[in-house]
């Protein structure tokens, strides 16, 4: 990541702006973010950024089995956090104006890659990502492609409110794309929120 590779759980009026990332692996596994490849989630720790930029950076997901985010690329938890949905992960006031691009089966957000956490929703608020997501690879029947979230899931809960995303999501393949987000095995609120530019993707 821009800032770290792994485990930080608070971060605030933080930017990273014209440089180059991408993973090079020998097991081909990997998150790539703008801020944060990779954060782990627990009870005594979770995901508050509010006040986030990341501006014209090369985010190149290269690598099979790979999440790649313009903040961050995988948040998840192998805990269950208690009741459904009653702890919240947030990011708020944070702004992503770059291109995404991947060779291989990824899944890749304006925002976040991958977000897998039970019991625990996240919220996106006054938001946005700015730039196109790109993904060449002709034979991907896995990959989730997102303005925001590429997969979300373990049933947890999005919620998006006074967020945007504006820019073209071009796929050759892929499993599922979507403005907002790419796939959800949860429920997903949008309110006073709106997504323009081209989505094409062939199957």
């Amino acid at each position: 990541g821009g800032l770290a590779g792994k485990q930080v759980f608070l971060i605030m009026n933080s930017s990273v702006q014209e440089t180059s990332l991408s993973l090079e692996s020998e097991n081909e596994i990997g998150d790539i973010g703008g801020l944060v490849g990779r954060i782990d989630v627990s009870l005594d720790n979770i995901v508050n950024l509010n006040g986030a930029f990341v501006k014209n950076i090369s985010l190149n997901g290269s690598l099979p089995k790979q999440n790649v985010g313009g903040l961050i690329g995988s948040i998840q938890s192998d805990e269950d956090l208690g009741q459904t949905n009653s702890i919240a992960n947030s990011i708020a006031n944070s702004f992503v104006e770059t291109d995404i691009s991947s060779k291989n089966e990824v899944n890749l957000g304006g925002l976040i890659g991958h977000y897998s956490i039970l019991s625990a929703y996240i919220s996106i608020t006054s938001s946005y990502f700015k730039g196109n997501i790109f993904s060449s690879e002709t034979d991907d029947e896995v990959s989730c492609y997102g303005g925001f979230i590429g997969l979300a899931e373990n049933n947890t809960e999005v919620q998006i409110e006074k967020s945007y995303q504006k820019g073209s999501i071009q796929t050759e393949a892929g499993l599922s794309v979507g403005g907002f987000v790419g796939q959800s095995t949860g429920l997903v609120y949008i309110a006073e929120s709106f997504q323009k530019g081209s989505i094409q993707t062939k199957s």
